[in-house]
């Protein structure tokens, strides 16, 4: 039922989103990913959670409210659905990868550059 539910809120944001422009869309998925990492990094410490969601939360509504209009009911959902997908996300990197998924994520990230440079450099 909870899925179902999500399921009919998130195509209500899709519609918000794309009656203004996909870029939108696009750029709220960005900025979800991008707030995340920065609270990650932030709050390095555990039990942060909750002020980490916070701030999250606020990141992510200050670009909604800036590129869009929202009336009361559109924010109150674009909010619901916001909050929805950054407990998913959480939830799935913590599960997939770890509680340490941010240090993982930016080892991975200088494996890449270091394999990517020295092949660049030496081709």
């Amino acid at each position: 039922m909870a899925e179902r539910v999500l399921s009919f809120i998130s195509l209500i944001v899709r519609q918000i989103f794309n009656n203004t422009a996909e870029k939108l869309w696009d750029g709220l998925w960005e900025e979800i990913f991008a707030a995340i990492i920065a609270a990650e990094e932030k709050w390095e410490e555990s039990g942060q959670g909750k002020v980490k969601k916070e701030w999250v939360m606020e990141q992510v509504m200050n670009y909604a409210k800036e590129e869009l209009e929202l009336n009361w009911i559109k924010r109150r959902i674009v909010e619901f659905f916001i909050s929805r997908v950054i407990d998913s996300l959480i939830e799935t990197f913590n599960e997939l990868v770890g509680e340490d998924w941010i240090d993982q994520v930016k080892e991975l990230e200088e494996e890449w550059r270091e394999r990517y440079l020295n092949k660049k450099l030496s081709d």
